[in-house]
């Protein structure tokens, strides 16, 4: 069963790991963080989390994407 996760900071370290880990394992994967990251596993929304209506941005990007 897949399912679609959201993880913030995923720039570099835990953050990175998680949305790696959770792609491979075969779950959407949609990534926050401020700058554009590269993976074949998760897809990236460059977001920066103290910004409201980027947050906002983000969220509507993603249920877009889950229609």
């Amino acid at each position: 069963m897949s399912i679609t996760i959201v993880i913030t900071g995923t720039s570099s370290g835990i953050g990175f790991a998680l949305a790696e880990y959770f792609g491979k394992k075969g779950h959407r994967v949609f990534g926050l963080s401020r700058k554009e990251v590269p993976s074949n596993f998760f897809k990236t929304i460059p977001t920066d989390i103290t910004d409201h209506s980027q947050i906002l941005r983000a969220i509507s990007e993603i249920l877009k994407s889950e229609k």
